[in-house]
């Protein structure tokens, strides 16, 4: 499971909007594994809240990676989001 997290977050960044997290950014790019704003993140993802700026690509990426990170225990999650910036 850390596998697929770690591989759907780096095809999370490689979408053409997905450069600072789209719309795990509070999650992937600062950090807060905490179940509240991983599910903040999903919802404003389901809510397509961001239509404006972020493309559908970097919206469905976003909603397959917070909910695969989100099944992680924190301590997988902390390993995962410090070999996401390890290797990128």
């Amino acid at each position: 499971m850390k596998a697929e997290a770690l591989q759907l977050i780096k095809e999370l960044y490689n979408t053409s909007d997905g450069g600072v997290g789209g719309y795990g950014h509070i999650v992937f790019d600062d950090g807060n594994i905490e179940n509240v704003h991983i599910e903040w993140c999903i919802k404003e993802a389901e809510w397509n809240k961001y239509k404006n700026d972020l493309s559908e690509e970097t919206r469905l990426a976003s909603t397959k990676a917070l909910e695969c990170f989100l099944k992680l225990t924190e301590n997988e999650r902390e390993e995962v989001y410090d070999r996401f910036w390890l290797e990128n």
